[in-house]
Parts: C-alpha cells; structure tokens; sequence
C-alpha cells in the first residue's frame, strides 16, 4: 500500500494497481472502510505481486499514517475493518455489476443515516435503519438480489457504525 496526502478537501482516492492480483476487495469498498476509519484527503495505490484478497490492506493505510504521527480512533477502526468484512463476503456473493451497486447503496446508507443524526441529534433506531437500508438497495435496484441474511448483516453493521465517530464523516 502506498498512501499519498492529497489537499484538503481533494477527498479518499483508491487506485488497484493490480486488479489480477486483489481478488476480494474493490477500489470502492477500501474507500468507504477508509472514510470510515477517518482518512481524509489521500490517494491511495494498493498492489500485490501474487494473488490475495487485498483484506489487510487498510492495516497498511493506518500503519503508514501511525509512522506519520497520525492517530485514528480504535472503535472507527474497528467498524471500517468490519465494514470491509460484511461488505466483501456479501459483494462476494454478487456478480460484479450487483456488488457495484452495493457499493452505492452503502454511500447512501450512510448519507441518509448521518441526515437523520443531523435532523433530530439522535442515531437512528433500528426500525429506523432497516427502512434506510430498505430504500437504498430499492434505489439501487438490490431488493430483490440481497437476501433477508445479507440484510440483518447490514443492519448489524450500520447499528455499531453509528456509534462511532464515522457517522460525522
């Protein structure tokens, strides 16, 4: 992984340097477990010489920010390795234009939570949530092909991702 600081407000940038060899993880589900985790304003190059699943590397991410005296949040850290984890074994499930428009709908999840928190400075019930992640995979035409499993583990991971500072990123 190489980590590049970028100006502010220049936002997360994510480049596979060797799609053959990252064969889990795709540029925007490493963007959004960034976002999460509360990089800001970076381009990040990810590489392999042989095949991997490319899972570990956001440690590196953090890792070269640590080196650089930058501290991030343990719980957000923890939430964005999740968010990589529930989002790649359900995006694996997919075929890639489905897995594509999960993508999407997590960038809308977490829009339409954070407007909620906004709106009346509480998080959003789990009721609240569910009808979320409801509207954004029919936005994104995922409501038929994400089954009601894939959907509470969603619903499991957005509940703890609200809790963490992510939501005000």
């Amino acid at each position: 992984v190489l980590v590049q600081r970028e100006n502010e407000g220049d936002g997360v940038t994510v480049m596979i340097e060797t799609p053959e060899n990252i064969t889990l993880i795709s540029e925007q589900q490493y963007m959004n477990a960034a976002i999460t985790a509360g990089v800001q304003d970076v381009t990040i190059m990810v590489a392999s010489v042989r095949p991997v699943t490319g899972e570990s590397a956001l440690t590196g991410v953090y890792k070269a920010f640590d080196v650089n005296g930058e501290e991030f949040d343990s719980d957000r850290l923890e939430v964005a390795q999740e968010e990589l984890e529930t989002t790649s074994e359900i995006a694996d499930e997919l075929d890639e234009e489905d897995a594509a428009r999960l993508d999407q709908a997590m960038v809308e999840i977490k829009q339409e939570l954070a407007k909620l928190r906004e709106r009346t400075d509480e998080l959003a019930t789990r009721e609240e949530i569910e009808q979320i992640i409801n509207d954004a995979l029919n936005n994104h035409k995922l409501e038929n092909i994400i089954t009601q499993e894939q959907v509470e583990r969603l619903l499991s991971f957005f509940e703890r991702y609200q809790q963490t500072g992510a939501i005000d990123s």
